[in-house]
């Protein structure tokens, strides 16, 4: 952690001054000729993602506002970018009524003045810079340098009451299987039912289960903060097709091309994790999404082995259908590739593929496949994907006739070999 901007650019540096093939490729959020993390919120337009689809899901989105509280300064990467991001999706109907990170906690129950967060967000300061004459009559400012601030800076997670908690910052295991229960209200319910983890390992697996149990809807920080993760491997792609130079030349259309792509993955598993939360009634969010990727793995390693059957112009396809349509519209996109490694696309090709059969199908249904052995199934998917849409294209646009196709795919699948 703490890896600065600088820093990145060093290891890049260093990797061309030992001859790495790909010296672009080395590294992620590179602060020129990349996608810098803090810079363009990539993590954090992935956690709101999450985060609405969840107050939907409580109908939390029908009130006049909602409430969250945060870790993380506004000087942070992901909780910054939360608090533009909050601004810009909501609006007034989002109100943060408490924030602490290393330097100090704000709290307010009637919600902390949006122009005096951004203020803090654009200059880069800390939370214990917040303007108490911003505040209403029962906020408060302290600051981690008193006795009596550090304590309340350490427990707002804890105690203040909000319809949604996002961790964006803090240390790991923060709440755990010994002070979960601090997190509850005197009558048992938790003190925000709805926790979106942008920080990674914020919570242990053990208090996330018996939270879960207490009435949170918890999305984990696999499945919430993984849009930074992707974005990396877009970054990393781009390095091995495009020279530093011509990424800087295409990254005002880049970048925004990513996030769109991003906000689309983290909407597709926040409509699949929820639909299965939602139906089958017992197992907790977090379980899912611990199902979810280890079903996503298993398809995934199941199906590197099926890549030979393909044909030429499939593989091409579905490494294409990956990127972002700048790299898509590369006119010698095909020479370019011949330098990605064969290993790489492979890998591509899997993840394309097991990523149309995941998500498109229910949970149970893949399952079902991967316990009848059915090595092929996300190929055959694929394949009946593409019929359907060249016949919905010959046929035109009929009564009824899109429906129909969209369950084309599935039928095929559950047909016996």
């Amino acid at each position: 952690e703490q890896v600065l901007p600088e820093d990145i650019e060093w290891i890049v540096k260093r990797a061309e001054t030992r001859q790495h093939p790909t010296p672009a490729a080395f590294m992620s959020s590179k602060p020129d000729a990349g996608i810098n993390h803090k810079e363009y919120g990539v993590t954090s337009e992935g956690v709101q993602v999450f985060l609405d689809h969840t107050l939907r899901h409580h109908g939390l989105l029908d009130r006049d506002y909602f409430t969250v509280k945060m870790t993380g300064g506004p000087d942070g990467d992901v909780a910054g970018n939360m608090i533009k991001i909050l601004h810009r999706e909501y609006g007034s109907k989002a109100r943060i009524v408490g924030i602490a990170d290393g330097s100090g906690v704000v709290e307010d129950p009637s919600g902390l003045a949006m122009p005096e967060l951004l203020r803090l967000v654009e200059a880069d300061l800390p939370i214990a810079m917040f303007d108490p004459q911003c505040l209403g009559p029962k906020g408060k400012v302290q600051s981690a340098d008193t006795l009596s601030g550090a304590k309340a800076r350490n427990s707002m997670h804890l105690r203040v009451v909000s319809d949604a908690f996002i961790p964006a910052g803090g240390r790991p295991n923060t709440i755990n299987e010994l002070n979960w229960q601090q997190y509850l209200q005197a009558d048992g319910q938790p003190s925000a039912a709805i926790i979106a983890e942008g920080a990674n390992l914020f919570i242990t697996p053990e208090a996330r289960e018996h939270l879960s149990k207490s009435g949170c809807t918890i999305v984990k920080d696999s499945s919430c903060n993984k849009a930074g993760v992707i974005c990396s491997s877009y970054e990393i792609l781009s390095g091995m097709l495009l020279t530093p130079e011509e990424f800087l030349q295409t990254k005002a259309e880049f970048v925004p091309q990513v996030v769109e792509l991003l906000r689309a993955r983290a909407d597709q598993e926040a409509r699949l994790l929820l639909t299965a939360y939602a139906n089958e009634g017992t197992t907790s969010l977090p379980q899912h999404c611990i199902q979810l990727s280890a079903l996503f793995n298993t398809v995934k390693d199941m199906t590197v082995d099926e890549i030979p059957t393909l044909s030429e112009e499939e593989y091409h396809h579905l490494v294409c259908s990956l990127l972002p349509p700048s790299l898509k519209a590369l006119p010698d996109l095909d020479r370019r590739l011949a330098h990605v490694p064969i290993a790489y696309q492979n890998r591509m090709v899997a993840t394309a593929l097991a990523s149309q059969l995941v998500y498109e199908c229910t949970i149970p249904v893949v399952e079902m496949l991967m316990a009848q052995g059915q090595v092929d199934a996300a190929v055959r998917f694929y394949r009946a994907k593409m019929a359907a849409r060249k016949l919905q294209v010959e046929l035109g646009d009929a009564v009824g006739i899109t429906d129909l196709l969209e369950a084309l795919p599935t039928g095929v699948l559950l047909t016996p070999r």
